[in-house]
């Protein structure tokens, strides 16, 4: 090899790394952060590569490669560990299907001798720029990035998806590169025949697998539910003979007219307003977040919890409006505000939920009140794992982050007030 030649191979590692990083650059709300370790990482990852094109023959090529574009990718963008892996593996998937198709098209109509490919920098110059761009192009599309957001949804959090995915990528790569080093016009398109069915195999294995682990989470959810529901029945039992014989009590009074017939209807009265939940006009919400809103809350008051809930009059029929698909999100992000607010307040002197559901023009706002204790950063309350509230915690409020993304209706907003925690979910009826 000339020295031009290994010029033009050091060329097309820096460009691959470059447009491959920008890639990188769609799948996350984080903004490029050129500094000196993205440039170095830049630099020595295009040696590496450069080195390992010409002068590694095993796997440890493409290892090398996935390593560089891992790195300079967390480094450029700051995202966390787990998403930038799981990224950067479907970016660099993405690159090796047109790869393929790009070689498919290339044999199949013979645009160019494969020694003559294999000896000219030019061309493979050529090859790594297209198939790159392809690869920025391929980031734009929606399709895929709302994939890749179920994707990150799924795995990043679960440590047996994220080896499983790995796993996947890392066998279909080294497929690829084995296959790349046999090539030969006889049994290149068997090869990836062979390739797509293993993909499409483990693809199917891995779907059951969350599609098993999410129908335990719903069985889990159920159960609980059915736990409390179980506990609501119990007591209806219990207030029903108490009912009873409190009304025989009444009944055994002679005189209904006596200080002493009214003093026990007081007590009555007293005993049975501080049971329940104190919801009013719940009736008027529709299914859905009727149930949320009595199994969150019920029997809180028995706890000391002061809940105070004003539902509008017009609200039920603004909300059945609303798209099926924002209204499960709102019933998600309703379900972890809650669970924040009832254990933010648990720590506090006065325990105060207050619920506000109302129309303000062209949009339906639902407010969460809650007083707290302790220091909240407003700043950093969205990011994944920030807490007040301990280790292996703090994932609400990322959650409804990546919730209200795939929604162009809902808008989310919290501020503080003294001790007063705001949550307000504001849904656009006009987009609905």
């Amino acid at each position: 090899m000339t020295t031009f030649d290994y010029f033009v191979l050091l060329l097309t590692s820096f460009i691959t790394i470059a447009i491959m990083t920008l890639a990188f650059g769609k799948t996350t709300n984080n903004k490029l952060k050129i500094n000196y370790k993205s440039i170095i990482f830049l630099l020595i990852g295009g040696l590496l590569i450069t080195y390992n094109a010409y002068f590694t023959i095993t796997i440890l090529r493409i290892v090398m490669v996935l390593l560089v574009l891992i790195i300079v990718g967390y480094f450029s963008y700051k995202e966390s560990l787990s998403k930038t892996i799981i990224n950067t593996l479907v970016c660099y998937l993405i690159m090796m299907f047109y790869e393929v198709i790009i070689s498919i098209f290339v044999s199949l109509f013979n645009i160019i001798d494969i020694n003559s490919f294999n000896n000219s920098v030019i061309f493979k110059l050529l090859f790594s720029i297209v198939n790159v761009f392809l690869v920025y192009i391929s980031m734009n599309s929606k399709i895929i990035l709302n994939l890749l957001k179920k994707i990150n949804s799924k795995i990043s959090d679960n440590k047996i998806i994220f080896i499983m995915f790995s796993l996947i990528i890392t066998i279909l790569v080294s497929l690829d590169f084995k296959y790349s080093v046999t090539f030969s016009n006889k049994i290149y398109l068997t090869n990836i025949i062979i390739i797509i069915c293993l993909f499409v195999l483990i693809f199917i294995c891995l779907y059951n697998y969350i599609k098993a682990k999410n129908e335990m989470e719903k069985s889990e959810i159920l159960l609980n539910f059915m736990s409390k529901y179980e506990k609501i029945i119990d007591e209806d039992r219990i207030n029903r003979h108490e009912m009873l014989n409190n009304l025989l009590f009444l009944k055994s009074i002679d005189d209904k007219n006596s200080d002493e017939f009214n003093e026990a209807i007081n007590e009555l009265i007293t005993i049975y307003d501080k049971k329940g939940i104190g919801i009013k006009n719940i009736y008027k919400l529709p299914s859905g977040l009727k149930g949320i809103f009595y199994y969150k809350l019920y029997g809180l008051q028995k706890d000391g919890y002061n809940i105070n809930i004003n539902i509008s009059k017009q609200i039920s029929n603004s909300l059945k409006k609303v798209d099926y698909k924002d209204y499960v999100i709102v019933y998600k992000m309703i379900g972890i505000l809650l669970d924040n607010a009832i254990e933010a307040a648990k720590k506090t002197k006065d325990k105060i939920i207050n619920i506000d559901i109302y129309n303000e023009d062209n949009n339906i706002i639902i407010i969460i009140d809650n007083t707290f204790k302790g220091k909240i950063d407003k700043y950093k309350i969205n990011e994944k794992n920030y807490t007040t509230k301990g280790k292996n915690r703090g994932l609400g409020l990322y959650i409804i982050k990546n919730l209200i993304s795939n929604s162009d209706s809902i808008k989310f907003e919290q501020s503080i007030l003294n001790n007063i925690f705001t949550s307000k979910i504001i849904i656009n009826k006009k987009k609905n």
